[in-house]
């Protein structure tokens, strides 16, 4: 009864067998008295070796065969059976997350970039098109200082450089 209740709570198929390879007890009542010394994990289990495989025919299903021992004697075997679906459909779903997580990481990054990239570009984009102008003569050009970082600095110096240009000029 015990090994029904927990059979039923773990979705576990549980299968207790004899020294002979004998179902003794099965929590799906299916094969109570067959002999499975044929398989090949119970025979290996007979021999005091843990044993498993994976079947992939039809629903994917773990099996795991445990030699039963008592005091160094072999006493049966216990031959558990356990669907994967419930364990695939757990990968999926962290799979079908992880991507999700990685694309809007992605996203945000594009963002991030794009805002950074303007921060810089936008600067340096008004300081080329101020020096075009000076460079035609243009002295009257001022370019906005917005940060105290280098581009800060380069248009300030800009800036001192038109006026003093200016200045030059009307001596």
């Amino acid at each position: 009864d015990a090994s029904l209740q927990l059979s039923t709570q773990l979705e576990t198929r549980i299968r207790i067998l004899n020294t002979q390879g004998i179902v003794l007890i099965d929590s799906q009542q299916e094969e109570q008295g067959s002999n499975l010394s044929t398989d090949s994990l119970v025979s290996e289990a007979l021999t005091g070796k843990t044993s498993s495989r994976t079947d992939t025919r039809g629903e994917d299903t773990m099996h795991l065969a445990l030699p039963a021992i008592s005091e160094g004697q072999l006493m049966g075997v216990v031959y558990l059976s356990q669907t994967l679906g419930d364990i695939t459909a757990v990968l999926h779903d962290l799979r079908t997350r992880l991507l999700l997580s990685t694309g809007i990481a992605l996203l945000v990054s594009a963002i991030v970039a794009l805002l950074l990239s303007r921060a810089i570009s936008n600067p340096i984009h008004r300081l080329t098109n101020a020096a075009t102008a000076v460079a035609h003569g243009d002295f009257d050009q001022q370019v906005p200082v917005r940060s105290r970082d280098e581009l800060g600095q380069l248009s300030r110096t800009f800036n001192d450089m038109t006026t003093r240009l200016r200045s030059a000029r009307q001596m």
